[in-house]
């Protein structure tokens, strides 16, 4: 029964537009390929808010780029494989310019 509960949980996380901006603190996962059991976790702050993309089935998939403290590095996270723990306060400088 709670397997089930999990599954249904999961899917409907990936059918609604999440709710992540840059600067948040969330968990992140990672699954062994069949998708039930954790091979890491740790935590990370977001660095572009979800990307919608287009699947194969024509259903929509939202990827989120974290910065895993954990490894030291960025990595793309399907958005079921993030959880939010704390909202971010970044505002972006409007005096900086963009450099081309």
């Amino acid at each position: 029964m709670a397997k089930n509960k999990d599954i249904k949980d999961k899917e409907q996380k990936q059918k609604q537009k999440p709710d992540l901006d840059k600067g948040d603190l969330v968990k992140w996962y990672e699954y062994y390929a069949h998708g039930d059991i954790v091979r890491d976790g740790g935590v990370g702050i977001v660095l572009e808010p979800p990307v919608a993309q287009e699947g194969l089935t024509r259903s929509i998939n939202y990827r989120v780029k974290v910065y895993c403290i954990k490894k030291y590095a960025a990595q793309w996270f399907h958005i079921s494989e993030v959880d939010l723990i704390k909202k971010g306060t970044y505002k972006p400088d409007k005096n900086i310019k963009k450099e081309i």
